[in-house]
């Protein structure tokens, strides 16, 4: 048998970064062992993700792939606990911040509303809830060549917005693979 362990490293960056809808931007910064990392972020858009998800529960072929594995009632209940979590973390008439961008490293970068990252994160009814929503780009590789990650600013801003603040937090880069025999 074999043991198979894929690490992850990472680093602060830390860069103030303003993102507008529509507009690309191009930044660099040095990774913790000195090396130099391009980026360029392809795509600047509002995410409704209240709207995916009501497409995505709506759609009969996701729905069958789920009843293979849940009841009608548990695929009800979690349709109905989605919702309940959403309308929590992000009220009505409010979406996200998506960007798509690519590296000419393999990294995966951490985007943050300024405000969002100095926030305790509310209590409410003596709990909190915590949603942590993606975007994956349909096209596997970006203008540049370059592998096409997505990203979201996990921060509900209103469906006007054109802009914002933010930051570029952090990236994180799968190590190599080690693979260990077992006897």
């Amino acid at each position: 048998q074999a043991l198979v362990q894929t690490e992850q490293r990472g680093g602060l960056i830390e860069q103030p970064i303003l993102l507008e809808c529509g507009k690309i931007k191009e930044m660099e910064f040095s990774m913790d062992d000195g090396t130099k990392a391009h980026c360029y972020i392809n795509k600047v858009f509002l995410f409704d993700m209240e709207k995916e998800q009501k497409k995505k529960f709506a759609d009969p072929e996701y729905r069958e792939k789920i009843l293979q594995h849940v009841s009608e009632e548990e695929f009800e209940e979690m349709k109905k606990h989605f919702f309940e979590a959403w309308e929590e973390n992000c009220p009505k008439g409010q979406c996200y911040i998506a960007l798509y961008y690519e590296c000419d490293q393999e990294l995966a970068l951490h985007f943050y509303d300024k405000e969002y990252l100095d926030k305790v994160p509310e209590t409410k009814n003596g709990s909190a809830t915590s949603m942590f929503i993606t975007v994956r780009p349909e096209e596997k590789t970006g203008i540049h060549g370059l592998p096409l990650r997505g990203a979201v600013i996990q921060k509900p801003v209103p469906k006007d917005t054109v802009s914002l603040e933010a930051e570029l937090f952090s990236y994180s880069m799968k190590m190599e693979q080690k693979t260990e025999n077992l006897s």
